[in-house]
């Protein structure tokens, strides 16, 4: 294979671009007081952790449901453990709306407009791969969607959740941690080739030991399970925490950001709304 070389005048030339213009704005994830952490920039490997029961898939479907209300983005998951669909349906279509489907006594349930607009949302603009019969190997799911882009069909982002669903295809012979290395370069250049904002939900190894308060303290990006990789492959890397399972308080930590133009490390909180599984922001006193 021939070494490609790189333009330096094409470079130049987007630099002047950025120099009268600024930089492209990177988007928005729905929360005021994430913004200056945080925001996709097209192209990049998110990873996102956190502990059994944290939030953490709840953040992300938060996330693909804002940007596809706001920004039109085109959406595919693949949350096998979101079973049985219908379910997962439902979590999706409560947060594009902010109510609840049924009357579960958190409040007024949703119009049926409102759900027949939310059912359309998500037929135009989710693909959600189905996993009721078959598990399917990374590979396998990289492969379609790279096909599909090359068919013409355009995807903002890509959600896995969790990844130790995946992890059934690693070759014999092959270890945890050199196969998620490989996953995560294979996901990091079809994200870049395609333009995604691709998210991998990823859960942490064994916790810590308990902090005196008898909770335990949020992971590192180091902690999560089968590779140090995880951490040094991403391009921004969040956890999401909650110290009181009883609580609707969520602690979110963006421990990595790969392109410091976008975001900086740091924490936020955010309370969950169980009427719809919504977030919204939170004072950060305790």
């Amino acid at each position: 294979m021939e070494v490609k070389h790189l333009e330096h005048d094409e470079g130049f030339t987007k630099i002047d671009g950025f120099v009268k213009n600024g930089l492209p704005k990177g988007q928005s994830i729905g929360w005021p007081n994430i913004d200056e952490n945080f925001k996709i920039l097209k192209g990049q490997l998110n990873v996102v952790s956190g502990y059994p029961s944290s939030g953490k898939s709840e953040f992300v479907e938060n996330i693909a449901c804002f940007v596809a209300r706001t920004e039109k983005y085109n959406v595919t998951m693949y949350a096998p453990e979101s079973y049985p669909p219908e379910r997962h349906q439902m979590s999706l279509i409560e947060k594009l709306v902010g109510k609840p489907v049924l009357d579960r006594g958190y409040g007024k349930p949703m119009t049926e407009d409102e759900r027949i607009d939310a059912y359309y949302t998500l037929t135009k603009q989710f693909t959600i791969i189905s996993a009721d019969e078959e598990a399917y190997s990374f590979e396998n799911i990289l492969d379609s969607l790279d096909e599909r882009c090359k068919g013409g069909e355009t995807i903002d982002m890509v959600v896995i959740d969790p990844w130790n669903e995946m992890e059934s295809g690693r070759p014999n012979g092959t270890t945890e941690t050199d196969y998620i290395g490989l996953c995560l370069m294979k996901a990091r250049r079809l994200a870049r080739k395609h333009n995604i904002s691709f998210w991998i939900v990823c859960h942490p190894a064994k916790p810590a030991q308990k902090d005196k308060d008898g909770s335990y303290p949020p992971p590192d990006l180091y902690d999560l399970s089968g590779s140090s990789h995880w951490r040094n492959k991403a391009d921004n890397g969040i956890i999401v925490h909650r110290y009181d399972l009883s609580s609707t308080r969520v602690h979110v930590l963006i421990r990595k950001i790969k392109n410091r133009f976008y975001g900086k490390p740091g924490e936020v909180f955010f309370n969950f709304l169980p009427s719809c599984g919504r977030y919204e922001p939170a004072h950060e006193e305790l």
